[in-house]
């Protein structure tokens, strides 16, 4: 099986067919999955994942979600993929667990293990660390922007993707 461009917008019929993808799981049910789907939803949207990469999604939706993924959410990240800062915003917005506009240590935490898995350099990383380089407007917090530019900044894509 080839696996997909992520460099390229999904179409509509793409989309369509997530859709289709995401309902017919077995855990499907008013359009939530439970995260043990989740490799089964990766091998059908053709992406290229590894074991661990999985797991640590499957992890990271758990602790957001107690293990269940919307379809909602689920496109909102299939469809902001093909661009680094699509794909940076949807995953900060998403580490902001509170939704109280700032990211704490445990919401740093999560999003760094998921990030981790595709750039080993953040290993080791620190809370502190992070609001000293991501802070840009010095007012000892990370906001989501910072935090979407951080992300850009970190990511693993090529730059022509981003």
């Amino acid at each position: 099986m080839a696996f997909r461009d992520m460099t390229i917008p999904y179409t509509d019929q793409e989309i369509q067919d997530l859709r289709d993808i995401f309902r017919s799981l077995p855990t499907c049910t008013n359009d939530t999955i439970l995260t043990t789907d989740f490799p089964a939803l990766v091998i059908g949207m053709r992406y290229e994942r590894t074991p661990e990469q999985i797991q640590a999604y499957q992890k990271y939706w758990l602790e957001r979600n107690g293990g269940k993924l919307t379809l909602a959410d689920f496109l909102d990240s299939a469809q902001s993929v093909y661009k680094t800062s699509l794909y940076a915003k949807d995953y900060a917005v998403k580490a902001d667990k509170n939704q109280d506009g700032v990211i704490s240590a445990e919401e740093f935490s999560s999003i760094l293990e998921l990030m981790q898995v595709h750039d080993p350099k953040l290993q080791g990383r620190s809370y502190e660390d992070f609001v000293k380089e991501a802070d840009t407007n010095e007012d000892g917090e990370v906001d989501i922007e910072e935090l979407t530019k951080w992300i850009e900044k970190y990511s693993t894509r090529p730059q022509s993707e981003q």
